[in-house]
C-alpha cells in the first residue's frame, strides 16, 4: 500500500514560517511602491510639466492606489501567519495579534467616521507596540544569547544601543498618538494638554534613533555600503540646496518630520540609518525580517494619521523584535513531513 504522509502541527507552523519571507517580500515591495508614488512624486505633482499633469498623474495614482491595497492586505496576512506560528509558543502574544487585526479592520470597514472605534483603535495601537517593546527589551536586557547573533558590535555597546533604538522608536509614536488621540478626545469635549509639543519632542527621538540603529545592526562595512548612502544623501542634499521651500513640505506631509532641528543632524540620522540597511543585507538569516522591517519604520514616518501608517509602523516593530525568534521556526530542520507507512487493519506506524 502506498506510504501517506503525517504533517505535525510543529511541521505547519515550521511550514507557514518558511512562507512568511515570501509575504513580507511583497509587503516590502508594494509598500515602498506606495511610498514613492502617493507619498513621493504625488506630492510634488505641481512640479510636473503640463503634459503630465493630464494622463500621467491620474495613472500614477491608480498604480499608487493598488500598491497601498495590496501592501494594506499583505501586511494583515504577515500579521495572521506570525499570530499562528507563535500559537503555542506564545499563545498571549498570538491572541493580541489576533485583537489587533480584528479592531484594525473594523476602524478600516466601519470605524474611519466614529470618534470611538477610531480611539480604541489607537489605544490598541499603543497597547500592542509597548507589549512588543517591553518584551524585546526584556530579552535584551537579560542577555538572551540568540540576541546578540550575526552581528559584529560587541556585548554592551550592542545591547545598550538595541536597547535604546527600540525605546526611542517607541517614544516617537507614542508621542504621534498621543496627538491623534487627544485630536479624538478634543472632539468628544476633552483636551489633553501638551499635544503638539510632545509630538515635536518625538522627532528629537525618531531622529536619534537613525544613529542608534547603526550601532545597533553594527557589521565591518565595504567601500560598496558607504558609497550608495552617501549617493543618496548627496541627491537629498542638492535637492534640498535647489528647492529648500519644497523639502520640509514634501518631508512633513510624508513622513511627519517637521525639520525643525539643523539640516546636517537629519543628514546624517539619513546616512546612518541607510548604511544601516545597505550592512544588513549582507548579513545571514534575520536580513529577511530586519531589512523590511527598517524599511516599513522608516516609510512609515511618525505622522501616524491613519491606520493604514499605524499597520506599516506596527508590522515593522513586530518583524524587528521578533526575527530571532521567527528565524528559529525557518531554521527547524527537525519538524518536516514524516512519512508514516500502512500496515494491517490501517493502523499508521512511524
Amino acid at each position: 500500500m502506498r506510504p501517506k504522509t503525517y504533517l505535525d502541527a510543529g511541521s505547519a507552523r515550521t511550514r507557514y514560517a518558511n512562507l512568511l519571507p515570501v509575504f513580507v517580500k511583497l509587503l516590502m515591495i508594494s509598500a515602498l511602491v506606495e511610498f514613492i508614488i502617493l507619498r513621493g512624486l504625488n506630492r510634488m505633482a505641481d512640479l510636473y510639466p503640463w503634459w503630465m499633469k493630464r494622463g500621467g498623474t491620474a495613472i500614477m495614482v491608480f498604480m499608487g492606489n493598488i500598491a497601498y491595497n495590496l501592501a494594506f492586505i499583505t501586511s494583515i496576512t504577515v500579521v495572521l501567519i506570525i499570530a499562528y506560528v507563535f500559537w503555542n509558543k506564545e499563545k498571549r502574544l498570538s491572541l493580541f495579534l489576533l485583537i489587533w487585526v480584528t479592531v484594525l479592520i473594523g476602524v478600516s470597514v466601519i470605524g474611519s467616521w466614529i470618534e470611538l472605534i477610531v480611539l480604541l483603535g489607537s489605544i490598541t495601537a499603543i497597547l500592542l507596540l509597548f507589549t512588543l517593546v517591553m518584551r524585546k527589551s526584556h530579552r535584551i536586557f537579560f542577555s538572551q544569547g540568540h540576541e546578540t547573533l550575526d552581528t559584529e558590535a560587541s556585548g554592551k555597546i550592542h545591547r545598550g544601543a538595541l536597547l535604546l533604538f527600540f525605546l526611542f522608536i517607541l517614544i516617537a509614536y507614542l508621542s504621534a498618538l498621543y496627538l491623534h488621540i487627544g485630536n479624538d478626545l478634543a472632539n468628544l469635549g476633552l483636551s489633553p494638554p501638551g499635544r503638539t509639543g510632545v509630538y515635536g519632542i518625538g522627532e528629537v527621538f525618531a531622529v536619534a534613533s537613525a544613529f542608534l540603529a547603526l550601532v545597533a545592526f553594527w557589521r565591518r562595512p565595504r567601500l560598496v555600503d558607504l558609497v550608495l548612502p552617501t549617493i543618496v544623501v548627496g541627491g537629498m542634499l542638492t535637492f534640498a540646496f535647489l528647492r529648500s521651500d519644497i523639502l520640509p513640505l514634501v518631508t512633513m506631509w510624508s513622513l511627519g518630520f517637521q525639520f525643525y532641528l539643523f539640516l546636517p543632524i537629519y543628514i546624517g540620522a539619513l546616512w546612518c540609518y541607510l548604511l544601516t540597511l545597505f550592512l544588513l543585507v549582507r548579513s545571514k538569516g534575520r536580513r529577511k525580517y530586519l531589512v523590511p522591517g527598517l524599511l516599513l519604520i522608516a516609510i512609515s514616518g511618525r505622522m501616524l494619521n491613519d491606520f493604514y501608517l499605524i499597520q506599516m509602523a506596527m508590522v515593522g516593530v513586530l518583524l524587528l523584535t521578533l526575527a530571532d525568534d521567527l528565524v528559529e521556526f525557518t531554521l527547524d530542520t527537525k519538524r518536516k513531513l514524516v512519512p508514516m507507512k500502512m500496515v494491517e487493519h490501517g493502523h499508521p506506524t512511524r
